[in-house]
């Protein structure tokens, strides 16, 4: 069972956004030839992933993935029991493809404690994603098959590494945890990127 942020939580300005290029690798982070992968399972209806985003992401981007040391992959495991989470898994997704995922990805955690009782997934991605854009992004989601199929096949790539629970890290195959914080994942990547 997942934790709700307080309403503290919520941010009530949105970013300034610019129009940007297609991205057809926007979960992927760090470089390609990182000596560690990771992959991160995680639920936008979570709090415990909102807070992982929020505050252990910055310096594990800092301090890993910024320097070439780790390459992220973020997978998508909406839990059955989060009423609107796979709503908010074909938004990102969509305007990940635009190239507006980290956005998205953002505002979806920033704002989880409306969204998740409201339904209004489509609100909180409007205020981070141009009117163009946001127009493809919603035909995206209603129209676009591909997008249900990249979640099941992050869902089917969850069953296959016995990953049941969000958030779920995962370095060079080995599940780290369950304690995400940075001193423990720092513990967990350092030895992996000595080893290369």
């Amino acid at each position: 069972i997942c934790c709700r942020p307080s309403p503290a939580a919520v941010v009530s300005a949105p970013p300034v956004v610019t129009p940007r290029d297609p991205q057809p690798n926007f979960k992927e982070s760090g470089s390609p030839t990182a000596p560690v992968t990771c992959e991160l399972y995680a639920d936008y209806e979570c709090s415990h992933c909102a807070a992982f985003d929020l505050q252990t992401m910055p310096q594990l981007s800092a301090r890993y993935i910024d320097t070439g040391k780790v390459r992220l992959i973020h997978r998508d495991l909406p839990l059955a029991n989060h009423r609107y989470s796979r709503l908010a898994v074909l938004y990102a997704d969509a305007a990940g493809q635009a190239g507006y995922y980290h956005d998205v990805a953002n505002r979806l955690y920033r704002t989880e404690v409306v969204w998740s009782t409201d339904g209004d997934v489509d609100g909180q991605v409007a205020k981070v994603v141009p009117p163009a854009v946001m127009a493809k992004v919603r035909s995206q989601v209603r129209d676009d098959s591909s997008i249900e199929d990249s979640v099941k096949a992050d869902e089917a790539e969850a069953r296959q590494k016995h990953v049941d629970r969000t958030p779920t890290l995962l370095c060079n195959g080995r599940i780290i945890g369950p304690n995400l914080s940075f001193p423990q994942i720092e513990a967990q990547i350092d030895p992996l990127v000595a080893q290369r």
